[in-house]
């Protein structure tokens, strides 16, 4: 029981040590003490979530898909490991499974408005300007001012009808 204690605050102790690595801009470092906390408690979610984001920072895209995979696998609820592994998976071009894990994310979390908008980007790249379209709508519901889903707001309106100038939220500018 003494020895299952100590590897539980070694595990606190890497995980603590990878958030001051990161915080501090020390990517490989934060990458070596997320693994060094997962060979303590291989089962710790939030390392593995951690994990995934320090490859992410980095761009080794492959590396972060294989965590998030793993995060998904261990729980499918998990809607951060779906989109998070949409983001890397648009990242290297693999778009329809991007947007096939962005539907996940949102299956997890109806609200999931990054996840809206990360597939609404790629919907819109793909000349897909119906299902874009309904992907800004869902994202404006939740957060109409956020300048993600503004920028996306306007792709897809210009996209749409290029020589239909774009009102301002409370009417026209005079």
């Amino acid at each position: 029981m003494r020895d299952s204690f100590r590897e539980r605050i070694a595990s606190w102790f890497f995980l603590a040590a990878g958030i001051v690595h990161e915080l501090g801009r020390r990517p490989d470092e934060a990458e070596e003490a997320y693994r060094q906390c997962l060979l303590k408690d291989p089962g710790s979610d939030t390392a593995l979530f951690l994990l995934g984001q320090v490859l992410e920072d980095q761009e080794k895209w492959e590396e972060a898909i294989g965590v998030y995979a793993e995060l998904a696998e261990r729980d499918p609820s998990h809607e951060n490991a779906y989109y998070h592994r949409a983001c890397c998976l648009a990242k290297l071009g693999r778009e329809e499974e991007a947007v096939e894990d962005c539907r996940r994310a949102i299956e997890a979390y109806a609200k999931h408005h990054a996840a809206y908008v990360v597939m609404g980007r790629i919907l819109l790249r793909q000349g897909r300007l119906d299902e874009a379209g309904v992907a800004v709508e869902r994202a404006m519901e939740m957060k109409p001012k956020d300048p993600a889903v503004l920028q996306l707001a306007r792709q897809v309106h210009l996209a749409a009808d290029p020589a239909r100038p774009l009102s301002e939220p409370g009417g026209p500018k005079r």
